[in-house]
This record gives C-alpha cells, structure tokens and sequence, in this order.
C-alpha cells in the first residue's frame, strides 16, 4: 500500500511539475520547451523512484530513524560510485576519444534504459520490502 501510495503522489506531482515547466517554458520563450519539459520531467521522476526504492526497504529493515542514515549511505555510495566510474572513463580512455559525441550517440538508448533502472528499482525494493516484512516477528 506504501508503494502504490508512493507511486500515486509520485505521478501526480510529476503531472503538475510538467505543467509547470511548460508553461514557464511558453512564457520564457524557451526553444525545445516539450523536449526540456519531458528530459527534466523523466530524470526528475527516475531519481524519486531511486530515492523509495532505497527509502522503503531500509526504513523496514532498520526502523525510521536507523533507516534514514542507513538511505543516506546508500544514496551517497550510488553517487560516488557514478563520479569514480565517471573519473575513471576519462582517466583510461584515449585522450583523442570525444565523449560527448559519444554521450550523444548513447542518448537514445539511455533514454530507455534510466526510465527502465527505475522501473526494475522499484520492483527490486518491492520484493526486498516483502522478504523484510516476512521474516519479521512481531
């Protein structure tokens, strides 16, 4: 119920935050303003999706309070992993390699593929959730 709940207030404030952006866009006579709408939008809605699938199963395998310091560790590790993979890319590739042409021939598949982790995160944290609560004694 937590999840659907989750999931519910996520589309809806994902809704009105896409209405917003493009009618600031409109008004700002932003170039691309449904493009910038929906790249903002979808980044904005994976990282909510990142964020409870680490949320909810940590809160019930530690408790509230355990269970935040224990999402914020999570969260802080996916990033410094991300920047280290990042460092690394361009500490090992050849120096003549153009990692933003590359960058933009990879965006059409990561265009699927971020929408996808999310996706898979949340169902992921669902099943973690189920198990957590299973072996739980109350």
């Amino acid at each position: 119920a937590r999840y659907l709940a989750a999931l519910l207030l996520i589309v809806a404030l994902s809704a009105l935050s896409f209405g917003l952006s493009l009618t600031l866009g409109y008004i700002t006579k932003l170039e691309d303003v449904l493009l910038s709408a929906i790249a903002s939008n979808i980044s904005v809605l994976v990282l909510a999706l990142l964020a409870i699938g680490v949320m909810f199963p940590t809160s019930y395998r530690f408790g509230y309070q355990k269970g935040r310091i224990a999402m914020m560790t999570v969260i802080l590790a996916l990033v410094a992993l991300v920047f280290a993979g990042l460092f690394l890319a361009r500490s090992f590739l050849p120096a003549g390699l153009d990692l933003d042409a590359m960058f933009v021939r990879l965006l059409p598949m990561l265009a699927l593929a971020i929408p996808l982790l999310g996706v898979l995160t949340i169902v992921v944290s669902c099943l973690i959730s189920i198990r957590i609560i299973e072996k739980r004694e109350f």
